[in-house]
């Protein structure tokens, strides 16, 4: 009796592909994992700032080496932030910090970072051309954290990068709660 003749064996090879691709396509996607500081409400953050919108620090350019300049970069993440809440993220003076709150994010920044490195106004170690790219960040007032988190990608070409449009949103989402 020959195998072929079962139609089930013939979806087996089909079967395998399917759940090949899926667990692939599972490293490309972005992922957002949170600290032990849980979100905090995006209300202390818009009522702080005069509505000018929302400071936010961003360090590091995971895509430097493909000519993204930082000004260009930091402008396309807080872009992908408002859009994510329909608030305006916009970028802050310097690294941060003070006495206003505001939002940090550190792109391939150096291991072990934590999440008050990024509410303190100094810079951080960052590696441009690292792959994964793996962002920290973190919510901040008055110098402390209020709440952190992670997110890793494999690979993106760029900001416009539906992957990377993806991480920034997930990232926005876990750090802030409406």
């Amino acid at each position: 009796m020959s195998l072929a003749r079962f139609p089930w064996f013939r979806l087996l090879p089909l079967a395998a592909l399917a759940l090949a691709g899926t667990a692939l396509s599972a490293f490309a996607l972005p992922r957002v994992v949170p600290d032990e500081i849980d979100p905090v409400s995006l209300l202390p953050f818009t009522n702080t700032v005069d509505g000018a919108g929302v400071a936010t620090a961003v360090q590091g350019d995971p895509f430097a080496a493909r000519g993204v300049t930082m000004p260009d970069f930091t402008a396309a993440v807080t872009r992908i932030m408002s859009e994510t809440f329909a608030t305006r993220f916009v970028p802050a003076a310097g690294h941060g910090a003070g006495p206003k709150p505001f939002v940090a994010l550190a792109f391939n920044p150096a291991a072990g970072l934590l999440p008050e490195a990024l509410c303190n106004g100094r810079p951080v170690a960052t590696e441009a051309a690292r792959r994964p790219i793996v962002v920290r960040a973190a919510t901040c007032i008055d110098g402390r954290a209020q709440s952190a988190a992670t997110g890793y990608l494999d690979q993106a070409a760029g900001p416009a990068d539906p992957g990377f449009t993806s991480l920034v949103q997930g990232l926005t989402q876990r750090l802030v709660n409406l």
